[in-house]
């Protein structure tokens, strides 16, 4: 086998292997859910509170208008755009998880594959589809 094969292989099998390490993790108690639920409703609680507000992108448009000769303005703006797609989609999903913890909407199963990643400190699959690429754990992300 050729080595960069090798060596990708062998990276999928410690991914595996450490994924499923964080599925048989435990939380340290035998009291139900309520203890799970009480831990993703303070972090989520707290990513919320992290979360920055949405840029006024036509305030960026005003200031920094989008011409032939200045393509960073159009880049700006568009990377602005990017990332309030991203936060809202962040924002909106956990309070929404905070919502069904609480048995006011239905927990889907969008909201069970958020839970359990913030639960493994992982970044959702449901943030990563709107972020931009990273190998980064949830800490990371959490302290935006």
């Amino acid at each position: 086998m050729h080595s960069n094969a090798d060596i990708t292989k062998d990276q999928g099998e410690t991914n595996q292997l450490f994924a499923s390490i964080l599925l048989t993790k435990g939380t340290g108690g035998g009291g139900g859910s309520g203890d799970k639920d009480e831990i993703l409703h303070e972090v989520s609680g707290g990513i919320i509170a992290k979360l920055p507000k949405n840029f006024d992108t036509e305030a960026a448009l005003r200031k920094y208008p989008t011409a032939y000769k200045q393509s960073m303005n159009t880049v700006l703006v568009q990377e602005m755009g990017r990332f309030n797609v991203l936060t809202e989609c962040v924002r909106s999903s956990l309070i929404n998880l905070q919502k069904a913890i609480k048995g006011l909407v239905v927990m889907s199963q969008e909201l069970e594959d958020v839970a359990a990643a913030v639960m493994n400190g992982k970044i959702p699959e449901l943030w990563m589809s709107k972020s931009y690429p990273s190998l980064k754990p949830m800490d990371h992300m959490s302290t935006i």
